[in-house]
């Protein structure tokens, strides 16, 4: 089995609104959440709520079949 521990990542871009001015409240914040594949087995993590560009999760997930060929493949998704 292999163990995938999900921490911190660091987005180049916003996917939500901001308004132009950044001394007003942003209308929204991104929520991302991750999906974690490796060969056919996908796992999501939690949503970050308001997690902005620089979001936390702290998830596991264990992915039991496994062989050497197989990739793992991770994706960043706005809720």
């Amino acid at each position: 089995p292999v163990t995938v521990r999900l921490m911190q990542a660091s987005l180049n871009h916003d996917t939500d609104f901001f308004p132009l001015d950044r001394m007003v409240t942003p209308l929204f914040i991104q929520d991302p959440y991750v999906y974690v594949s490796i060969g056919g087995e996908r796992q999501r993590s939690s949503t970050c709520q308001q997690g902005g560009r620089n979001p936390c999760w702290g998830d596991t997930f264990t992915f039991q079949n496994m062989s050497n060929d197989m990739m793992l493949r991770i994706e960043i998704w706005d809720k």
